[in-house]
């Protein structure tokens, strides 16, 4: 392909400058280090059964790519592990987001708290802890869209949050922020408080022959006023 780039001008006559490993890393393994990729291959392959498309083939090809260039079974395990952690779609110990070096993630886990939004947008505010008992904020922002009410004991299942930092006390510490492209899914109901900001479809409009709807208050002010007074007589 031709691209043209601010830094500099690639051709396809230009080789790129890539890492190529191993055509075949398995033929490089000895018998022992094949038993413990397949081994582990199998153990991240049950561990990431929902929300990567890679098989068990494909994390026995990572860790063995790892392992001919010279990383231990074990290493190779926790880099693929951390990596595949990191994807969008991938449910992500809360513990292990890291605000500085990922963009997005999917979290499981229960609404601890939440409180009456301070910050102007947000619809939602609280904290959400998983096993890993490591509480961060979470935000759902107003222009989110149609998003479920939270309630304070619900377990949610939130997929492609956004991942950003905050400052308290002088450390950084995390933040998910619901928006338009996240979704939340409901795993369990809590019956816990749901404090939040104002919203248009909080408080939907009456329809018109509901009695207590401000259209129907409209037509009977006017039917009021074109009344006329008739006697028992007429």
């Amino acid at each position: 392909m031709t691209a043209d780039t601010y830094y500099e001008r690639t051709t396809n006559e230009e080789a790129p400058d890539v890492e190529s490993g191993p055509e075949n890393p398995f033929a490089e393994l000895t018998q022992s280090q094949l038993a413990e990729v397949n081994q582990q291959a199998a153990r991240l392959d049950e561990a990431f059964e929902v929300g990567t498309a890679l098989s068990r083939a494909s994390f026995s090809q990572l860790l063995a790519r790892r392992v001919a260039d010279g990383e231990s079974v074990l290493d190779a395990t926790l880099e693929v592990k951390k990596s595949v952690q990191q994807f969008p779609d991938t449910i992500q110990p809360i513990a292990e987001i890291d605000p500085f070096a990922q963009y997005q993630t999917t979290v499981r886990g229960t609404i601890d708290v939440l409180w009456e939004p301070r910050g102007q947008g947000q619809y939602q505010v609280g904290l959400i802890s998983d096993e890993t008992n490591d509480p961060v904020k979470i935000t759902i922002w107003r222009n989110s869209g149609d998003k479920p009410l939270l309630k304070e004991g619900d377990t949610v299942e939130v997929n492609r949050c956004k991942v950003n930092a905050y400052q308290r006390d002088g450390s950084w510490e995390t933040t998910l922020a619901v928006d338009a492209e996240c979704e939340i899914h409901h795993v369990e109901h809590g019956d816990g408080d749901a404090p939040r900001s104002g919203r248009q479809t909080d408080t939907p409009n009456a329809p018109a022959w509901d009695t207590e709807s401000d259209t129907h208050a409209w037509i009977s002010e006017v039917d009021m006023e074109e009344a006329v007074e008739v006697t028992l007589d007429d």
